[in-house]
Formats: structure tokens, C-alpha cells, sequence
């Protein structure tokens, strides 16, 4: 096959050889980037809400930490950069290797 024709346009013949992975990853990738320039020129979408949420919520949490504003989910940060050793039990123990 040399083309292929349907409903008046003509395409080459590796479209038949697409998945369903690849429309899937070739769409995610898409919305990532539609993220990233939406992120990047301040213009809120569906695809970068989520990520200026995010953006917002650790600029309010390193402005907790760097003055005496405080809210309940900044104490945790706060402990932890008071006393990193307090914390080490709750890291995830490296698992022991055998020879």
C-alpha cells in the first residue's frame, strides 16, 4: 500500500500501524506541553489548574516557613527543618542485600 484514502484525504500508510499506547502517549504528551505553555504565560486551563495550585500552595508554605505566619499543614515542614532526625523513622527503610 502505497496511500491510503478516506473521506477525502490522503494519508500514508504507517497510520494503520498505530496503537492505541501510542495515541495515548502522543495525547498525554500534547496536554503536557499545552500545561507547560499555559504554565508558563499565566493562562489558566483544565491542563494547568492543577500545577498553579500546586505552585501557589509551596510559595504560601516557604512564606510560612521564612516568617511567624503558620497553618496546620506548615507545622509539619517547620518540625522537620527544626530537627531532621526526628523524622529518619519515618524514611523508608533500604532494603537488606545478600551475597
Amino acid at each position: 500500500i502505497q496511500q491510503v484514502f478516506d473521506n477525502g484525504s490522503i494519508y500514508n500508510p504507517e497510520v494503520l500501524d498505530i496503537t492505541e499506547e501510542t495515541l495515548h502517549s502522543r495525547f498525554l504528551e500534547g496536554v503536557r506541553n499545552v500545561a507547560s505553555v499555559c504554565l508558563q504565560i499565566g493562562y489558566p486551563t483544565v491542563a494547568s489548574v492543577p500545577h498553579s495550585i500546586i505552585n501557589g500552595y509551596k510559595r504560601v508554605l516557604a512564606l510560612s516557613v521564612e516568617t511567624d505566619y503558620t497553618f496546620p499543614l506548615a507545622e509539619k515542614v517547620k518540625a522537620f527543618l527544626a530537627d531532621p532526625s526526628a523524622f529518619v523513622a519515618a524514611a523508608p527503610v533500604a532494603a537488606a542485600t545478600t551475597a
